[in-house]
């Protein structure tokens, strides 16, 4: 007698809450809502010809502005403030090399917001010199009794309040005077440019595309998405204008669970059972 094996149950299950997910094109637009920036179309994007005709000169005037900030800084032993300069001095060189063909907005807004940053620190630093600079001298001297080993050793600090401009006071104060006034200044001409040569593009960075501002489910005459139409669980629709009890696509979006024919409450499982052991 060969045994007779049981014959394995098979069960088919379909979930109600079966939603067909949205294209990558749409679900970009719902998980980033300010929208992207445009880096893509930056990258082949040329300047506009005002920024080619009309900002050029002013760009270049902008480069001799930083060359000379950087000489003063230079002479006024500014080492921290050099380094900032001539790498702004690089960064514009390079916008403005060509015709300004190396230009382009993202490079304008980082620009700017640096300049910006910068200027507001140096303009802090300048207000709290205009009433006059300070200057602290500290020396050291020993003092104690003669033949013992104990020594005390005491510190002077003078402080001094010379004006702002002080021709006694030798080239290099007056030079370092001279750059708390031009870096602010430059800094903030910097800004202004970038924030004009950044409007002058048609678009920018931050803008909304129209492709990524529409709905997300469904598209065309739909009313939006339907849930539960008629009073069923199973007939979701989205986009509007498919029943329960359709299948397929329709004009206003596409009908995601049709097998439900009749009024009732979804089957979570079905098939047919067969008996074990027999015919």
């Amino acid at each position: 007698l060969k045994p007779s094996w049981p014959t394995p149950i098979r069960l088919q299950y379909t979930s109600p809450c079966a939603v067909e997910a949205p294209p990558a094109s749409r679900s970009s637009a719902m998980l980033l809502p300010m929208g992207p920036m445009n880096l893509d179309l930056q990258e082949d994007q040329q300047p506009p010809a005002e920024v080619r005709d009309k900002h050029c000169l002013f760009w270049r005037i902008l480069l001799g502005l930083f060359v000379g900030l950087l000489v003063l800084q230079i002479l006024a032993v500014d080492i921290f403030g050099a380094v900032f300069t001539g790498i702004m001095a690089v960064i514009v060189w390079y916008m403005v090399s060509n015709r300004c063909m190396q230009m382009s907005q993202y490079c304008l807004f980082m620009f700017g917001l640096l300049c910006v940053i910068q200027a507001i620190f140096e303009t802090i630093t300048l207000l709290t010199m205009v009433g006059g600079r300070r200057m602290s001298h500290t020396s050291a001297a020993e003092s104690g009794p003669t033949g013992t080993r104990t020594t005390s050793v005491t510190y002077t600090t003078v402080i001094e309040t010379h004006p702002f401009f002080d021709g006694s006071m030798g080239f290099k104060y007056n030079v370092q005077s001279a750059m708390r006034v031009c870096s602010p200044a430059v800094m903030i001409i910097a800004g202004f440019l970038a924030y004009w040569s950044y409007n002058a593009y048609p678009s920018g960075l931050f803008s909304y595309r129209d492709e990524e501002a529409g709905p997300i489910f469904g598209g065309g005459g739909g009313g939006g998405a339907r849930l539960g139409g008629n009073g069923d669980y199973g007939g979701n629709t989205l986009g509007g204008g498919a029943r329960n009890d359709q299948r397929g696509q329709s004009e206003g979006g596409r009908a995601v669970s049709g097998r439900q024919q009749g009024g009732g409450a979804p089957r979570l499982f079905e098939g047919s059972g067969q008996r074990l052991g027999g015919k």
